[in-house]
C-alpha cells in the first residue's frame, strides 16, 4: 500500500489430502518430541509458553481453543515441557494459527509436526479448505502442506 503498511498474506490449504496422507517426513525429526492435542492438563503451561515466548495477546487464542469440543490445540513436548504449540478454529472457523515454537527447539522438524497436526484434525472434522491467516513464513507452509498464496485482487 501506498502509505506503507504492510498487507496481510493469507494462504489456502486442500485438506483433502489430509484424509489420506500417510505420516510427513517431518515426523522422523526429534523422536524424543511427542505432538498431541492439548488437555486441559495442559492449559496453565501452555499460557505460560506463550507469554514467556510469543505474546501475552496471544494467551486469548488459547482460550477460545479450550473453548472447542474438542480443543483446537495441539502441542509439542519434550520431557514433558512443552515446547511448542498450534491453533486452529481461532479467530474464525477454518482458519489455521496462530502457532509457534520455543526459538531454541526452532529448525527440528517441530513446527511441520504441529502443523500437520492440526491440518489432519481439520480434515478430520470435515473442512476441505483451512485458510492459513496472515501465514509468515510463506516457504514454509508451501513446503510442509502445499499452501498456496490467495490473491485478493489488491
Amino acid at each position: 500500500p501506498a502509505d506503507g503498511a504492510m498487507m496481510a498474506t493469507d494462504m489456502l490449504v486442500d485438506l483433502r489430502m489430509f484424509m489420506l496422507a500417510q505420516p510427513a517426513p517431518y515426523s522422523t525429526a526429534d523422536r524424543d518430541v511427542e505432538v498431541r492435542r492439548a488437555t486441559a492438563s495442559d492449559r496453565e503451561w501452555l499460557s505460560s509458553l506463550i507469554v514467556s515466548e510469543f505474546a501475552e495477546s496471544w494467551t486469548g487464542a488459547t482460550a477460545v481453543a479450550y473453548k472447542r469440543h474438542p480443543v483446537s490445540a495441539f502441542i509439542a513436548l519434550r520431557a514433558n515441557e512443552i515446547i511448542g504449540f498450534a491453533f486452529y478454529d481461532i479467530s474464525f472457523l477454518g482458519y489455521f494459527g496462530a502457532m509457534g515454537v520455543r526459538e531454541a527447539d526452532r529448525g527440528g522438524g517441530i513446527g511441520a509436526r504441529l502443523l500437520v497436526a492440526a491440518l489432519k484434525d481439520m480434515a478430520v472434522k470435515g473442512y476441505a479448505y483451512a485458510v492459513i491467516g496472515d501465514g509468515g513464513p510463506i516457504d514454509f507452509y508451501k513446503k510442509v502442506c502445499g499452501a498456496i498464496v490467495i490473491d485478493t485482487g489488491k
